[in-house]
């Protein structure tokens, strides 16, 4: 049968259905993955005739529960054998309550990142080249993202680790070397130009194609840098070296924080699609722009996933459109 106007009801209940059956197969698909993943419900894995046996009711209540309370407060405050020969020993609750406290204390001072997606870089504070040459942080922004990394030298851990993980990772991100910067910033205000060239001269050997500056400052530079980038730090005098979180800040050209990548080990795929989020459709390709519309960024882990609600809209979207066009074809048609 057809309309007045030249549309055919069966055709038009036909694609319907198919879009109802599509979305259909993207929500059971969904359904049965997050099935897959769930634990079994409680109770699943209950014996089937299993016999309980009655409650067995106490004579004196009172008294029963006053002995029990007993016999667990003197656990709570005495000294006290778990395993000798393993060193394992019970000690009161209060001796353990403030060691907790002070592991806690200790825990809150450590070094972390608390990030600050959106927020400025201070880029007019003054910092020192390879060659020497003091200039602001400004002089490497204005055109491209940034990979910004903090670290160290001379350090004897995971710093030069980290920064191999970057390099690498840009490499083989396929970018275009004029399309980002990678710039390392040391927090060890005794480090000086030379080290910096030196420590540069070992990456470019084996990173060559990657666009990267290391650069040097002085204390109170160091510490707005940081501080506005939201990474803490502490000088260990005992061992002479500084504690600190391994990521990558990833900034726009305009110096503003837009991703974090945490970790020592930078994925290729995680750190060019912060590149290309921070450069706001500048670089990378048209699907990357559409995966990111449609991607979550978790920012515990750094790193983007697909969310199934935003495809199937996507593609309810896409089908009402490639409808309505189809409908307004035949009304057009004489």
């Amino acid at each position: 049968m057809k309309h007045q106007h030249g549309v055919n009801a069966r055709a038009v209940a036909l694609i319907i259905a198919a879009f109802a059956a599509m979305v259909a197969l993207v929500a059971a698909a969904a359904f049965g993955v997050t099935r897959w993943w769930n634990v079994p419900q409680a109770g699943a894995n209950t014996a089937v005739g299993m016999r309980i046996a009655g409650p067995v009711l106490e004579s004196a209540p009172g008294v029963e529960r006053e002995r029990y309370f007993a016999e667990k407060d003197a656990l709570l405050r005495r000294y006290d054998w778990i395993d000798r020969e393993q060193g394992v020993a019970r000690i009161p609750i209060d001796d353990a309550m403030k060691i907790m406290a002070g592991e806690a204390k200790t825990a809150a001072a450590a070094p972390d990142i608390k990030e600050r997606l959106g927020e400025p870089l201070p880029l007019d504070v003054a910092v020192v080249d390879e060659q020497g040459r003091e200039a602001p942080l400004s002089r490497y922004f204005g055109r491209v993202p940034v990979a910004l990394v903090f670290g160290w030298y001379d350090c004897r851990t995971l710093c030069t680790t980290m920064m191999e993980s970057v390099l690498v990772a840009a490499s083989a991100s396929s970018l275009p070397s004029d399309g980002y910067r990678v710039v390392g910033v040391s927090i060890d205000p005794r480090e000086t130009s030379a080290d910096a060239a030196r420590k540069a001269a070992s990456y470019r050997t084996a990173h060559g194609s990657v666009p990267l500056a290391l650069l040097t400052a002085r204390a109170p530079s160091i510490e707005r840098l940081t501080r506005a980038s939201g990474v803490s730090y502490r000088y260990d005098p005992d061992r002479d070296d500084f504690r600190h979180p391994l990521a990558v800040i990833v900034a726009g050209a305009d110096g503003r924080i837009a991703r974090y990548v945490p970790g020592v080990a930078v994925e290729p795929r995680d750190l060019r699609l912060a590149l290309v989020d921070a450069a706001q459709g500048r670089i990378g390709t048209l699907a990357e722009r559409i995966y990111l519309r449609c991607a979550h960024y978790d920012p515990v882990t750094g790193r983007y996933s697909v969310r199934v609600m935003a495809w199937v809209r996507a593609l309810a979207v896409l089908t009402a459109v490639a409808l309505g066009v189809w409908i307004w074809r035949r009304r057009s048609r004489p």
